[in-house]
């Protein structure tokens, strides 16, 4: 539901005034008054999906839980409402799960969202990910997302945070 509300306020419409659409309120009148209009957001809000393919996240219930939470993005990525790059992670973040290697490693989103400079970030991963405690804050301009599957990892999400919304949630399968 935040994430919903969250995308809904990215790309709500809003009325103003136009010159271009006469104001029926007026007409006849001898007033000129200018019409309205529904304008479209600005730019389409942009979400990099990070989704861990270590060996720890290799339950069928946490890859199920995974698949449902990125089809739930897809739906909005259909309607043109938002923008989606997925990246797989272990002890590297890659376009592809082949290239992601074995282990788990936190701190390689972390420098990963640093370079790219998302604007929304959403983390699907377990506790496995908890070894980047002693990393920077890491903080995106939006709103960060993390899916936690059997324990959350405090220590991860000590040190990523949105400036406009950061959520933790616990998932239980």
């Amino acid at each position: 539901m935040n994430f919903q509300r969250f995308i809904k306020d990215q790309i709500e419409y809003f009325r103003g005034d136009t010159w271009n659409r006469p104001n029926k309120n007026y007409a006849g009148s001898g007033f000129i008054m200018p019409g309205k209009t529904m304008y479209a957001p600005g730019k389409i809000p942009t979400i990099n999906v990070y989704w861990d393919v270590s060996g720890s996240f290799d339950n069928p219930a946490k890859t199920q839980g995974a698949k449902d939470a990125i089809g739930t993005i897809n739906q909005y990525v259909k309607r043109g409402d938002i923008k989606v790059n997925i990246f797989y992670f272990a002890d590297r973040v890659a376009s592809t799960k082949s290239a992601t290697g074995i282990g788990t490693d936190g701190n390689a989103v972390l420098d990963h969202i640093e370079s790219t400079k998302p604007t929304n970030v959403i983390v699907i991963t377990d506790s496995d990910v908890d070894n980047a405690g002693d990393h920077k804050l890491v903080t995106v301009p939006g709103a960060v997302w993390m899916l936690f599957y059997d324990i959350e990892a405090d220590d991860f999400a000590r040190v990523l945070r949105g400036k406009s919304q950061t959520k933790e949630y616990l998932i239980e399968y």
